[in-house]
């Protein structure tokens, strides 16, 4: 799936998706740029459930849970 925000300036995203348990399955650093943009994130070979995902950008953290399904 891909994760969609918007930017104010350039900078970085780190990206990190967490099981129930807490532990980290996927992470990523992407460069961005002002404006809207796109990051891939790969569920390949997780099991179906619900996730913890957390995007850390300049400077400032949201985490949203989502579902993968099989």
């Amino acid at each position: 799936f891909t994760v969609s925000f918007k930017s104010t300036i350039e900078g970085s995203v780190a990206v990190r998706l967490t099981n129930a348990i807490g532990q980290t399955v996927y992470t990523s650093t992407s460069k961005v740029e002002a404006g809207r943009n796109i990051v891939p994130v790969s569920v390949d070979g997780l099991a179906a459930g619900i996730y913890n995902l957390e995007i850390l950008l300049n400077g400032k953290s949201q985490t949203v849970k989502v579902s993968i399904r099989n």
